[in-house]
Parts: structure tokens; sequence; C-alpha cells
């Protein structure tokens, strides 16, 4: 009998396996578990990819409002901009990402 590999679900954003993409490919996927172990192991949370999106803009272009508490109390710098000249909170406002706005709303109280 001839046994098959299963399959995985694949992220909602392919990233190549270095340093720079640690906390975004899981942050891209939602993996709020995996983004805590990176974070309380030091991954850079300010890294950005060639966009300029950190993993709090690709959390914010998704909608991943569970994963935003983290990646800030992993102190990530929310002023940081991509290639566009945007935040990820101003990415949040322009997707109306309910979840990540409501975050940041948090945030600032």
């Amino acid at each position: 009998m001839r046994m098959t590999q299963p399959t995985h679900p694949q992220p909602a954003i392919n990233y190549p396996c270095c340093p720079v993409f640690m906390l975004i490919m899981p942050a891209s996927a939602s993996l709020s578990c995996t983004c805590r172990l990176l974070i309380d192991k030091g991954v850079n949370v300010d890294a950005q990819d060639a966009n300029g999106h950190t993993a709090l803009h690709i959390a914010a272009l998704l909608n991943h409002g569970h994963v935003v508490p983290m990646l800030l109390h992993g102190h990530e710098d929310t002023s940081l901009v991509d290639n566009r000249g945007k935040t990820a909170e101003q990415l949040a406002l322009d997707k109306q990402s309910e979840d990540v706005t409501k975050q940041f709303s948090v945030l600032r109280m």
C-alpha cells in the first residue's frame, strides 16, 4: 500500500523563508499562537518586506484583528509606512478592516 503525504492549507500570502518574513507569514495566515511564540523568541516585529509591509500591515490588510494586539505588545512601530506611504492603521481604514481599526482605537485610549 502506498502512503501519500497529507496536504496542508497554504497561508494567505506566500513568502520565502527568511528572517524578514518570519513574523509576516504567520500574521498573514492568522496564526496568533505562532506570532506570540516568535515575538517571545525575539523576532524583529518591525521587519519589512519588499513592499514595505510589516506583520502589522499584513494583519491590517487581511483584517486579522486578533493578531494586532500581540504585534503591538511586541512593540511594533505603528508609524512605519509601506512603499506607498501608508501606515498599518491607514491600510486598515482603507480596507474597512473593522476588527483592526477597533484595536487601534483601543491603543489610543
